[in-house]
């Protein structure tokens, strides 16, 4: 312990209680105090007592406890588990466990890396005083279930074998309190892009399966594909270089509107409403075009070539349409959020555009 110190002036002064007070005080409210301290002596060893104290640097802390809390809520609710394994002491991380709220459920299971089974996997919330191997088991162990597994890290030699084992490894300096910021960050990334790739692949499948279904049938009854060959590259084009930027547009603008920045659970490539929509349109699309080739100059009164020209136009803007019902899969407000989004409207004019000036020069 310190006994002494030296004052502003450079004499030493001895160390009262109550600049000891001030010192401790100093290493409280989420702070790291680095002390320096000298004594004279001609032993090899130097004693804890008798220290002459000489000055102090403050590191200071920026671990937000409560931020932590909300991120393992927010993982929580976007249907992420956090397991923490750590060579430290499973005492240690039980009570950094019951202080980020890591613990609430009472299915939560804490154990040593040993203790670790394939029966007890899948409870495991905490694993402590685990080596390397007892990673890699519970990562293994997790893949077999059918889960997709991301280890965040330090990258040592060690460590390098876990990471390697997970499907995705992530080698960071664990202690950084943006770490798992970081990490939550990157997961709603991944999912924003799925969200983008199930809008655009409803869009693609609807164009498909309609156009195919169309000529197919028109084909069998009439002996004639209403839709050229040509005709379908030019609906392919506008919907994939003009929808594409359009959907996702959409998406950044509807975040924005709606400030929801929440993690969505794992889905299947086609979700439940996504195959709604798409009969649907499916149906809805088969059913008129089939329909107008077979008996549209008849009922309108207009020539077949005028007929073939209607029901292609269409065709161009019922995909128009599919990407107006594809901006939120799981909404049937398809004009939902449109108002303050410009930039779709700028690109569904210009949809419009190309079409018109393709009719007038095909």
């Amino acid at each position: 312990m310190c006994s002494s110190y030296y004052d502003t002036k450079g004499e030493m002064q001895d160390l009262d209680d109550e600049t000891k007070s001030e010192f401790a005080q100093a290493n409280n409210n989420n702070v790291n105090v680095v002390a320096f301290a000298c004594k004279r002596t001609q032993l090899v060893e130097l004693g804890e007592n008798g220290l002459t104290f000489i000055g102090m640097f403050v590191l200071e802390d920026t671990f937000n406890l409560d931020s932590m809390r909300q991120a393992i809520v927010n993982l929580k609710e976007g249907g992420v588990k956090m397991i923490f394994a750590s060579e430290e002491d499973v005492e240690v991380l039980r009570t950094i466990g019951d202080e980020t709220g890591l613990l609430n459920s009472h299915e939560a299971l804490v154990v040593r890396g040993e203790e670790a089974t394939e029966e007890n996997v899948e409870k495991i919330c905490i694993m402590g005083n685990s080596s390397p191997a007892h990673k890699r088991f519970l990562i293994e162990q997790l893949k077999k279930r059918g889960e997709v597994v991301a280890v965040v890290g330090e990258q040592t030699s060690e460590s390098n074998v876990v990471l390697e084992a997970a499907h995705f490894g992530l080698p960071v300096v664990t202690n950084r309190p943006k770490t798992i910021t970081y990490v939550i960050n990157s997961i709603k990334g991944g999912r924003i892009v799925c969200e983008n790739l199930r809008q655009f692949i409803q869009v693609e499948v609807i164009l498909a399966i309609s156009s195919l279904s169309i000529n197919f049938i028109v084909v069998i009854v009439d002996g004639d594909a209403p839709l050229t060959f040509i005709q379908l590259v030019w609906v392919n084009i506008l919907v994939t270089f003009i929808g594409g930027p359009a959907l996702l547009i959409t998406q950044q603008a509807t975040r924005q509107l709606s400030d929801e920045l929440s993690i969505r659970p794992r889905k299947q490539p086609i979700t439940k409403g996504m195959l709604r929509n798409i009969l649907l349109q499916v149906f809805y699309q088969t059913g008129i075009f089939v329909f107008l080739q077979h008996r549209g100059s008849a009922i309108l009164g207009i020539t077949p070539k005028v007929n073939r020209s209607i029901v292609f136009n269409g065709f161009a803007l019922c995909q128009l349409f599919n990407i107006f019902s594809a901006r939120d899969l799981e909404q049937r407000n398809y004009f939902k959020g449109l108002g303050q989004n410009y930039l779709f409207w700028a690109l569904s004019g210009l949809y419009l555009v190309l079409q018109f000036g393709f009719i007038e020069v095909y």
